[in-house]
């Protein structure tokens, strides 16, 4: 059966970033963060064949802008590390230091494709997990139709498909939770009570705009 203790609240962690800072900056809401990360992220991939291309010959204008655009942005996710070598290079051009550009200019940019690194993944992971709960909601669906008609194959199959969707361990916690309960009433042939536990997991979840 699936642990329901692996199932803790929701974190959000990110090498290089103090997510907590970035949310709280983003008005607190989570979903809206991601949603900040995910411009972040397409922005700084255009930004990065800019900033790689540096050319200390060429005029510093265009490339100050864009490490100046990169300091205020990054600061506004969280990534103040980041953003405070992003100032330093833009003093640094705007003092026409090319020697400090030059000395660090690499490690900045190894840092800038870490980040961008970094964000693509977790985003990619929240979407995966926000896929794999969609899911394990469309199998509980599934079973309720199944118990309401009786259907002892289709009540298997559902089963076991959700057994082996929520132990993919990115799924809610109240299906985790409800789900041996709703396994062994299924055991014993007590549909009704068990169609009765996933409705009142799917009416919830209704109720709360899912």
């Amino acid at each position: 059966m699936v642990n329901p203790e692996s199932h803790k609240k929701e974190n959000i962690s990110i090498p290089g970033i103090d997510t907590e800072k970035g949310i709280a900056m983003t008005g607190g809401r989570i979903d809206f963060y991601m949603k900040i990360l995910d411009v972040f992220l397409k922005d700084a991939e255009k930004r990065l064949p800019n900033i790689i291309a540096y050319d200390p010959e060429a005029e510093l204008l265009p490339f100050i802008t864009e490490v100046h655009a990169l300091k205020g942005a990054s600061a506004s996710i969280g990534a103040g590390d980041f953003s405070k070598k992003a100032g330093e290079i833009e003093s640094a051009g705007k003092n026409k230091n090319l020697d400090f550009i030059e000395k660090n200019l690499e490690s900045f940019i190894s840092d800038f494709q870490n980040l961008i690194k970094n964000i693509k993944l977790t985003l990619e992971v929240k979407t995966t997990n926000g896929e794999q709960k969609t899911t394990s909601r469309k199998l509980l669906k599934d079973l309720a139709l199944a118990l309401e008609s009786v259907h002892i194959g289709n009540i298997d199959k559902a089963l076991a498909e959700l057994e082996k969707n929520i132990s993919k361990d990115n799924t809610e916690p109240e299906i985790i939770e409800s789900f041996e309960a709703i396994s062994d009433n299924i055991l014993i042939t007590e549909y009704e009570a068990a169609l009765e536990i996933v409705n009142n997991i799917l009416n919830k979840g209704s109720n709360n705009g899912n």
